[in-house]
């Protein structure tokens, strides 16, 4: 028996509740969990986008990046907490189910927020917690759950079409709120339909793997390991590495529709389209860069790319003309988001299955702690100064965050080197 009480076939992925045919139960999962990562994506971006609809003509960065940290920071705190919990009960399905229902019901509730409201910045603030708490839910469990019915051989494919999921969700939500937001004159009616969308399929996700007696870990070739200890110096560097690249990638992703309409001066249908345009890259660039680390070495495919879309995104904030500074852009976000299905193909290829959920929610974690720092020091230093010098460096992050993934190797990436610490 698996710990979620099935079968211990090798087909059948823990969490999975019933006894489907091995294929069939791997594409239940990498469909359901592809699907909630364009709704949680789709959300984050989202709030950026009610923010700039919000605030973007007063230019109040400093509460924008008030509320971007509340829900980094909520994020932060409930990815290894929930990733511990699935690790000790086998609830993976549950989990990211419920996340996503109460991901959903709090980003509903935001977009009715009157602006002017003598407690709006409150009440956003403590909405935003509420929905990070939700959100919280996907990284570290979801992940889990994809690699667990992945082997090493096809693992930065199958995580890249699943990270594919939140691109598409980066790129339909800036220019549907956008559009939706002026057709329908009121936020709040554009969350809506995205909202019951979230508690739909997180209803479905909650029946597709129901919650079974917890037992012991199940057989399969997909992990280094059932059980066993993790390498610590393997997932220090790899929690550094998230740090620098998350504060890097969120922050400028979270503080962009702002800065294009306060600071480049773009109307709310031009910085949709814009974002949109942006965010597009993602939906091939995650399948793309995880079936390269199949095939190359993983650390340093993810060194490179750091390095370079830091460099684009400088190219970005220094130059004036508005295509090419958002071609610029675009390059820049099209290698970071390569760079996502790496890291967890990486925790998958290392960490024994009786830790992953623990050990990705921390490295996640530290992610969302960074972008939770940066986006306040960001909001508050680019209000009193200069939002454009700012900005760069964030640019020097990304940088600083390729020279960290340089010598972290999988024991199972082409070359066979070990990891770093082993």
């Amino acid at each position: 028996m698996t710990r979620n009480g099935t079968g211990a076939g090798a087909g059948m992925p823990p969490g999975s509740g019933a006894a489907p045919s091995g294929a069939f139960s791997k594409a239940r999962t990498l469909f359901l969990t592809t699907s909630t990562h364009v709704l949680v994506d789709g959300y984050g971006i989202g709030l950026s986008v009610l923010l700039a609809l919000l605030f973007g003509r007063s230019g109040r960065f400093a509460l924008v990046g008030l509320i971007l940290s509340a829900f980094t920071l909520a994020t932060a705190f409930a990815e290894p907490f929930w990733g511990r919990f699935s690790d000790a009960t086998g609830r993976r399905g549950a989990v990211v189910g419920w996340g996503l229902v109460f991901a959903s019901a709090s980003f509903c509730a935001f977009g009715f927020v009157p602006p002017e409201g003598p407690r709006a910045g409150l009440l956003l603030f403590l909405l935003a917690l509420a929905a990070g708490a939700g959100a919280g839910t996907y990284h570290s469990v979801a992940t889990a759950l994809v690699n667990e019915v992945t082997d090493r051989a096809n693992r930065g494919l199958v995580q890249g079409i699943n990270n594919a999921g939140g691109s598409v969700g980066r790129t339909l939500f800036p220019l549907a709120l956008a559009e939706l937001a002026v057709v329908l004159g009121s936020p709040g009616r554009a969350v809506l339909p995205f909202a019951a969308a979230g508690v739909l399929l997180g209803l479905v996700t909650v029946s597709a793997f129901p919650i079974a007696p917890h037992g012991g870990p199940g057989a399969g070739a997909a992990h280094p390991a059932q059980d066993g200890p993790v390498n610590r110096w393997f997932l220090a560097r790899m929690g550094a590495l998230s740090f620098l690249r998350t504060a890097f990638f969120v922050t400028a992703a979270g503080f962009l529709p702002t800065f294009l309409v306060a600071v480049r001066g773009l109307d709310e249908r031009a910085m949709g389209t814009v974002m949109t345009l942006v965010m597009a890259t993602g939906v091939l660039a995650q399948p793309l860069g995880g079936s390269l680390s199949d095939r190359w070495d993983r650390g340093r495919l993810l060194a490179g790319l750091l390095m370079g879309s830091g460099a684009a995104f400088a190219g970005f904030l220094l130059t004036e003309g508005l295509w090419a500074s958002v071609a610029l852009l675009g390059l820049s976000m099209f290698l970071v988001l390569m760079t996502f299905p790496l890291l967890f193909a990486l925790m998958g290829d290392e960490v024994p299955r009786n830790r992953l959920g623990a050990a990705t929610g921390l490295v996640t974690g530290a992610g969302g702690l960074a972008a939770t720092l940066t986006q306040a020091t960001v909001g508050v230093l680019a209000q009193r100064t200069s939002p454009v010098l700012v900005l760069l460096g964030l640019s020097a992050l990304g940088i600083l965050s390729g020279w960290m993934a340089l010598g972290l190797r999988s024991s199972r990436s082409p070359g066979g080197h070990r990891a770093v610490g082993s």
